[in-house]
Parts: structure tokens; sequence; C-alpha cells
């Protein structure tokens, strides 16, 4: 009797198994259906099998990447939050790059902007000129730190002769975020403006927007000494090879400076950053390129893709610099 109990308690358990794995495929091919046939992001080209579950965002995200000039102003133009997977992977979130939140980086960028306007830049021009000829003094620093920090030996107003170690040398830049800080609302010995006596001024702050952390002070550093640093001397790079190679193109830079045709030619074929730069679609979606894009998907542009594509540049292989000095393409080139 009790043999006969158990069969039956073994049969039940099967059947509910059975059931239950039924259940389970049945509602997985309804929703492979419903991804693949209905979903708002249906219309749009991709593999298929990655369209069908949710398994393939297990290993990578659902993005959608424009490759059209016209796709740009809707991503980048607008008050899109950054994909959060995609810059938390930078290691830090309290510098103007990593900022996820529009308004976050609207905030820090309102503060840095006017330090890097022409009129400010102009100003330095001393400054820059004197920090410039001590890179032709002694500066001693092991092979595996210039490599990790200095990009092609950049030299500091602190670094005049000096022997710099790993630790020493990461003691210094430490040290100097808190000297920094310590001295708010002091002029510098120079009486010129620095980027942390902007960042630390009271009068940039109120209580929707609080001064930044030491930690997120650590991270702008880190941000501004490697920004701008493989961007330019690719674009420097490019743009040497170019002038070297078509000798006209170099008297055309000699007598055309203000018109810099020539360096914008540089940067819009210089391979520079090569990330994605993705944002967040609002939840409301947004209409990019000519489509609807459903909210909360993640849209990108890689920035080669504008910059040769041939509806926005004729023959976009071809280093051209005098094609910046005819807007009548599409306007395209007066935007880039």
């Amino acid at each position: 009797m009790t043999w006969n109990h158990t069969n039956l308690a073994l049969d039940a358990l099967k059947s509910d198994i059975v059931f239950a794995t039924s259940l389970w495929v049945l509602f997985w091919l309804a929703e492979c259906i419903r991804n693949v046939y209905f979903h708002p992001l249906s219309k749009f080209p991709g593999p298929r099998l990655a369209a069908a579950s949710s398994w393939w965002s297990t290993y990578q995200q659902t993005i959608f990447h424009f490759n059209h000039p016209e796709a740009y102003s809707g991503i980048y133009r607008t008050k899109f939050d950054k994909d959060p997977f995609m810059y938390a992977l930078l290691g830090g979130d309290g510098a103007t790059v990593t900022f996820v939140k529009h308004q976050d980086n609207k905030n820090r960028k309102d503060i840095l902007h006017p330090l890097f306007s022409k009129s400010s830049v102009y100003n330095r021009e001393q400054l820059i000129q004197e920090n410039a000829s001590i890179s032709y003094l002694i500066l001693w620093v092991p092979e595996w730190v210039g490599l990790t920090f200095f990009k092609s030996g950049v030299a500091f107003a602190q670094m005049k002769n000096v022997r710099l170690t790993s630790l020493s040398c990461r003691q210094m830049f430490v040290e100097q975020i808190g000297n920094i800080r310590a001295n708010v609302g002091k002029p510098s010995p120079d009486e010129t403006p620095i980027i942390y006596g902007a960042f630390t001024d009271p009068e940039n702050y109120n209580l929707s927007r609080p001064p930044p952390s030491r930690a997120s002070l650590m991270e702008e550093a880190i941000a501004l000494v490697i920004a701008g640093t493989e961007t330019t001397g690719a674009t420097m790079t490019l743009g040497t090879y170019h002038l070297c190679k078509y000798p006209e193109k170099y008297a055309r830079l000699k007598a055309e400076l203000k018109e810099t045709s020539v360096i914008k030619e540089a940067l819009r074929m210089a391979p520079t950053t090569t990330s994605e730069n993705s944002r967040l679609v609002p939840p409301h979606g947004a209409k990019i390129g000519g489509v609807e894009v459903p909210g909360n998907t993640i849209v990108s542009m890689g920035i080669l893709f504008p910059m040769q594509h041939p509806w926005a540049f004729e023959n976009p292989d071809q280093y051209i610099p005098e094609r910046w000095l005819n807007y009548s393409r599409r306007g395209c080139e007066t935007e880039a």
C-alpha cells in the first residue's frame, strides 16, 4: 500500500514538473515571438537571435548604433543622460567626463568652460610659454610612470630638475589637492586664476549644487591631465603627415592660419577616441535620425561615422582643407 502511494506521489511530481516546464517553454516562445515581431524595437535592424530573448543583455547591452550624420544632433545635442554602464567602466562618477546625469554634467561644465575660452587661453599665453620652456630642462621619470601619466614627456611647473619615483609623484599630486582646498579664496602667487580655484569657490555653489568632495577633485584632476592627450596627439600626427605629403597644403597652412581649415580637416580625419559615448533615451522616447526610438533605449554614434560619411563630406577619404572654406555641403561641414 505504501509502495502504491509512493508511486502515485512520484507520478504527480513528474506531471507537475512536465506541466511547469511546458508552461515555461510556451511562455518563452511567446516572449520570443513578441520581441522579434511586436516589440517597439522590432522595426530596427539587428540579429533576430539577439532580439528573441533577454539573454543577449547578459553578454552585451542592447545598444542602437547610428552611422548617419543626421542622427548626431538627436543623440548628442539633447539633454539625454549618459549610459550608466559605459561610464561606470571609467572608474568614477565625480568628474566632468563621468557624470551620468545631464544636470550634474552641466553644473560642472558651467564652472569649467569659462576657463577654456579663447580670452582665458590668451590671458595665459605667457604662463603657457614659461611652462613649455621647462620641457627643455632635465626631467627624470621611471619609464612606466612616464607611460602611465605623462604621454610623451609632458612637463609640469613643479618638475624642474627633479627625480620622481612612483610614490613621490603620487604623493605630490595628493598634497597639491589638499593645498588648493586649504587656500580657498586666496589668490595664487602669480594672481592667475586656476581651475581648482574655481571648483572650490563658494560663490559657484548653492543648496542645489553642493561643492565637490575631495574624491571628486582628484577624479577631475586625473580627467584633465589625461583628456586631450591622445586626441591632440593623433590630430597633430595625422595633420603633419598630410602636410608633408602634400606641399601645396603646407603652403595653404602658412597662408591661411586664420581660416583654420587645415586644422579642421586634420581633426575630421584623425581617429581620436573610438568609444561610442552612448546616451540613454528619456522614458518618453525620442526621434533620432527620422525614426522614433522607445524610451530607456541606449543609443550611440562613433565619431568617425559622421566625419567620414559621404552624405556630409564629399570624398571623405581625401585630405581636402579647402572643403571648410565652402559651406554649401548640406550645412554639416560648418557644424562638424
